[in-house]
Order: C-alpha cells, then structure tokens, then sequence
C-alpha cells in the first residue's frame, strides 16, 4: 500500500515527523546530545529489529487515518460538511426563525403535520425554504416567505392585490388545509401512464391487493401483517375504487391510536385527493373540492371520527355515481400528474409489502458492502429528470436493495427497461413481495407498468445478464456510498463496455481526486468520463437528515480535458479548504 511506505521505513516503526519550517531554522542541540540521541535512536531500532513490532491494531488504524490523504484515491465526501460562516458577511438570507418557528412554550395542532408526512423520509424534520402559515382555524395555508433578497426584491416589484383578493385566488386554486400540497410540482407524463385499453376491456378488478385494516399502526416493531389489539373497538370505513365498482378497500379511523408507523386516514385523505387532481373530469373535480373536500379536511383536523366515515361515505356515493366511461375517457387526455401521485402510490406499495418484514433488512454488516440504505423518492425524480431518462431507455440500479429505484423509474420514466441487481437475501426477497403488490396496485388504478427485471441473490459482479446489458443502458445507478477500494475497482471493470452518452449517478466520484490517465490502459473509460459534482439535498437518503453530495457521469467519446489539468481535479487547488465541523 502507497500510504504505508509513506509512513514506514523497511517496515520498522520509526515514524518521521517533519515540519515544513525546519530547515529555516538553526539547529539549537548540542553536538554532545546530538551524539547521544543518534545512540539512542540507533538502540530503539536493533530492539525493534529483533521483532518488537507495533501491534495489528496500531497498524490497521494508520493506515485507515492515512488512506484519506490528499496524495491516495480514497477521500471523504466534503458535501456533508457545514461551511464556514464568515461573520459581517451578508449572505443574502432573511432570519426566518421567528416566522417558522413558533415559541416552544405554545402548543400548536400537530394533526396538519401528520396529514402531509413525507413518503419520502422517515423523520419528522421540517425545512424552512416554504414555510407552512398555521391560521387560528388551526388548519395549515400554503405561504411561500420570501428567504432571498431576489425573492423579496421581485416580490416588491409586482402590484399588489386589493384586500382579500388574494385569499380568493388561493381559494379557487386548493383547499387551505389539504392531504396533498395541490402546489407541488408536477410530472409531463412521456408516455401514456395510463392503459385505457386494459381499463376498457375489464369492468371487474380480480386482483387480491394486501388490505390496510391488516396492517398495524403503532408497533414499537416496524409493521407487520397482523390486527392490532382490541381491533372490535375500533371505527372501520370502506373506500370505493374510483376505476372497479366491485372493489373496495378497508380502513381502520381511530384518532386515538399511533399513527407513528402507519397512517391509514392519511392516506384516504391523499387518495381521495389524487382522485380530484388525476382522476375525475373537471365538473366532477370541482364538486368533490366544493362539497367533500372541506368536510373531510376538518374532521381530520378536529379528530372527529364520525364526520370523517361521513365524509369518505359520501365520497363513495358520488364516485358509484359518475359513469366510468368519463373518467377512462379523462384518463386518456392528461398530459401531467403531481409529482407526489407516483411517491405516494409507491408509498402505498411500500406500506403494504416492505414494512411488515423491515427488520430483516438490518441482517447486514456494518460499514461494509453490504449495507442497505434507500435512495429516497423526491431524489431519485430530480436526478432522473437530470439525466433525462425516458421513455425508451434503458435504466441499470446496480445494489438494487428492495427494488424502489427501479420500480421508480419504470413507471416516472416509462423506461423500456428498468432492471435492478441484489445480492443480499432477505432484500432479495422483499423485492419479489414489493413487484407482485405493485402490479396488482398498478392494475387497480389501471396504470401501465413497463417491463421490469431483477437479478436476486447475485453479485453484479461475473453477473452475466448485467454484463450484457451494461452496453444497453442508458442510466446506471451506483449506490457506492460505503463501498470498499476493491469493490469500487471491480465497479470500474463492469463499466468499461458502457456506451458513449451513458450516465452513471453516484453518491462517490467514481474516480479519484488524484486519478491520472494510464497511457498503458489508454482506452479505460473513466478516461472519456465528464465527472460533474452536486448538492445532495436534506432528506434525501434514508440513512441521514442532512444533505451531502452525488455525482453524475457521463461518457464521453473522447478523452476528458480536465484531466490534463491539475488546477481542475485536485482539491489542493479549490482555493479555501472546507473545514470539518461537529
């Protein structure tokens, strides 16, 4: 190892300390103490000759202390870090402590918190950047603060609504106090998401989804598959398919119980929504928003049992009540959904085939290969809008874990092929419960499912069918985060036959900061690799809050210039170093 024969010298355990001024300065030791530690210096290496060595453990840590040095491969991902405020500097920002935050000694509804928890992370944190007004009706309005002086500048520059205009504005938009954030960003569909085909040829939905009333809401455990305790106690309600009459899916309403794990009156709230937003033809739309919607929101609100069921009771009237032709011949003109429908659809897929085994997947070593760790779905959408993956594509998750990338990508992209590889047994296994719930939800809400393929219990490594669809692909995920020198090269290998265009998304540069090109090996690919950095945003991994950093690299048919720049690649030369922070 190039950082052990840095240190060490014919492997004994004199270690040289050198200070870059020493030679700058006169020598203030005595010839007759110079003489005595030569002595000395030459006694400590017979005694070491004769085999006193420094222990395994001693070693192992030297080397794992010098192995992020600026002059080896390996380096540590500098995006979780927190940069260096200067003081008097302004940056820019507006202190929103005040207007987010409310005083801790106030009691503030949290029930409008637990409406919109994310699909897409598993803690409840909160980022400033558009904060939610909670009014005194104790539902929560949509107001966007101002958090830049661009944004306060141009908000300044527009003409000013007379009174109450703008809260009638708003109104007529959305709700005030929703399931779904009817401001979100949405999705142009590139592909026709939906199988009007399959819809109009099949009045009666046959499939055997897993129901929620069989899933536990407050398990201490992760979920699991059976009732919880006094369930005869507990308020049932029953949610109409907007597609299938036959079709109806059972919900437990209590206010009381936990919801910390699942929560199955927030998720009729979204699915009544989405039914409003994706779904239903623009009168039907409107008179759900106007008559429904209100109710249904209060009552959650206010934690009113009673109303809810008859809220979702009238929801199912009206829905037996719209002819289905409408609704598939609607189906068939949208051009965009909100992003959050696939999220939560998957969401709902997740809830029902991954949650009651989760345990099985911290069967894993720590800080090794093996580590499983969720790529999260607000991520994974902006990334694959980055990369421009679409219909047609070829899209490769290599470390697949329980197949969310993937199934991801089929049904938001609309790829020809999305195929994933998994090693470890027990995601392997949850991988095949997820893809069987997600084709029979997809036929539920008559959605297209293109084709999908994983290859289980199988290293990507000497994996045949990889190999051969590796010069296909057109996106490739590499989850490398913990991923180990070997492991990394052996990565290297596999990429060599990826074709010119080709993006591979990491969460590691796939080259080191100090990679030079071989001119014995000139033909490697991570010569003709265009490696470009971002900021990895909170909430983004399942592993931690904080943001970090990702890399996406595209091959190129000719050899990247930057690498005959060292002012490009090397950090030395980034001007002020990041430093780490606690």
């Amino acid at each position: 190892m190039g950082g052990q024969e840095s240190i060490s010298n014919n492997n004994s355990d004199s270690f040289i300390m050198s200070s870059p001024n020493l030679d700058s300065q006169e020598s203030s030791i005595s010839p007759i103490d110079e003489k005595k530690g030569i002595d000395m210096q030459t006694k400590s290496l017979s005694n070491y000759s004769k085999g006193t060595l420094l222990s395994k453990q001693v070693q192992n840590l030297l080397e794992e202390a010098n192995k992020y040095d600026p002059i080896y491969g390996s380096s540590l991902p500098r995006g979780f870090l927190r940069d260096r405020n200067t003081k008097g500097k302004d940056n820019g920002l507006v202190p929103l402590v005040e207007k987010v935050i409310p005083p801790i000694h106030k009691k503030t509804n949290n029930r409008n918190t637990r409406k919109k928890s994310s699909t897409t992370t598993k803690k409840d944190v909160k980022k400033p950047k558009a904060a939610k007004v909670k009014g005194k009706n104790g539902r929560t309005n949509h107001k966007h603060i101002p958090i830049s002086k661009q944004e306060i500048d141009t908000a300044r520059e527009k003409k000013p609504l007379k009174k109450g205009q703008a809260n009638k504005k708003n109104d007529r938009d959305s709700p005030s106090s929703t399931f779904v954030d009817w401001n979100g960003p949405c999705l142009r569909l590139q592909y026709p998401l939906f199988d009007i085909e399959y819809l109009r040829s099949h009045e009666i939905y046959s499939g055997t989804p897993i129901q929620s009333i069989s899933l536990r809401t407050n398990s201490p455990q992760p979920t699991s598959l059976s009732s919880d305790n006094d369930t005869s106690s507990v308020t049932t309600a029953k949610l109409q398919s907007i597609l299938f009459s036959n079709y109806m899916e059972e919900y437990k309403i209590d206010f009381k119980r936990s919801t910390a794990i699942y929560n199955p009156m927030s998720e009729i709230g979204k699915l009544i929504e989405y039914s409003c937003l994706v779904f239903l033809p623009s009168p039907y739309a409107e008179q759900l928003k106007e008559t429904i919607l209100p109710d249904l929101n209060a009552s959650f609100d206010n934690s009113d049992t009673k109303g809810f069921v008859n809220a979702i009771n009238l929801y199912n009237k009206m829905i037996r009540e719209i002819p289905r032709q409408r609704i598939i011949d609607h189906l068939e003109t949208i051009d965009k959904i909100p992003r959050s429908f696939i999220h939560d659809f998957l969401h709902i897929v997740y809830t029902r085939s991954i949650h009651p085994q989760a345990n099985k997947l911290k069967h894993y070593k720590a800080f090794s290969n093996y580590v499983y760790g969720e790529l999260l779905p607000n991520f994974l959408s902006d990334v694959y809008q980055q990369c421009q993956l679409k219909k047609g594509d070829t899209f490769m998750d290599l470390g697949s874990g329980v197949g969310n990338c993937v199934v991801q990508a089929a049904l938001e992209c609309g790829c020809a092929l999305s195929f994933g590889c998994e090693i470890m047994d027990d995601a392997s296994d949850l991988t095949i419960l997820q893809y069987e719930e997600l084709k029979k939800r997809c036929k539920l809400y008559g959605m297209r499912l293109n084709n999908v393929e994983f290859s289980l219990k199988k290293s990507f490594v000497d994996n045949n069918r990889v190999a051969e669809l590796i010069p296909q692909c057109d996106v490739i995920l590499v989850n490398n985060f913990l991923f180990d020198e070997d492991l990394n090269k052996k990565v290297e290998k596999i990429l060599q036959t990826a074709k010119v265009g080709c993006k591979i998304i990491s969460l590691k540069s796939l080259r080191s900061l100090t990679y030079q090109i071989n001119f014995y090996n000139v033909e490697n690919i991570f010569n003709r690799l265009k490696v470009q950095r971002y900021d990895l945003k909170e909430d983004s991994v399942s592993w931690t809050h904080s943001g970090g950093e990702y890399y996406i690299s595209t091959v190129m048919e000719d050899v990247d210039e930057s690498l005959f720049s060292p002012a490009a690649r090397g950090r030395r030369n980034r001007g002020t170093p990041v430093k780490y922070t606690r």
